[in-house]
């Protein structure tokens, strides 16, 4: 983001905001950031970011502190773990099989895989219908006000962490 931002000499105050969309699919991102701006402009900008992201995404994306013994703790207790994500399929299953993780999520629904995305709620209902698993018994971890909102427009319940940007 800051690389793109400085090629293109973003104002300042417009990178603060294109942070706080984290979480949001990039193509809306880009509307919101430069709602003057047209089209071809927008996929021009989110393909020079996809360019420079595809490149790094396993070097930016290490587990946590304690993520791998939490997995096998879930796995052990039979909880099953998806993912659903605005991040394109093709670069979440290259990070997860570096770390050796991918094992441990049963489903994951990339941005291509939904027509509605977050804070709609396709992704969620399209997890719990796949692993046959009641609205009542989920719960959406997330690190952004879009994975909570999608969690409530999904009726299911949440849980905020501060990874991410969001406050």
């Amino acid at each position: 983001m800051e690389q793109v931002a400085g090629e293109i000499d973003l104002q300042p105050q417009r990178l603060d905001h294109w942070r706080q969309l984290i979480g949001v699919p990039l193509p809306k991102q880009m509307e919101i950031i430069f709602p003057e701006r047209d089209e071809n402009y927008h996929l021009k900008i989110a393909n020079r970011y996809r360019a420079i992201y595809d490149t790094k995404a396993i070097e930016i994306c290490p587990p946590f502190p304690g993520l791998m013994n939490m997995l096998a703790r879930l796995e052990d207790a039979g909880v099953h773990v998806a993912i659903a994500s605005s991040k394109r399929r093709n670069l979440i299953e290259p990070v997860l099989e570096y770390h050796q993780i991918s094992g441990y999520f049963k489903i994951l629904v990339g941005a291509q895989d939904v027509s509605n995305h977050k804070p709609h709620p396709e992704s969620v209902h399209h997890i719990v219908d796949k692993l046959d698993i009641p609205h009542a018994s989920s719960v959406v971890i997330g690190d952004s006000s879009y994975d909570l909102d999608m969690a409530r427009n999904a009726g299911v319940d949440s849980i905020g962490v501060t990874t991410g940007v969001h406050t």
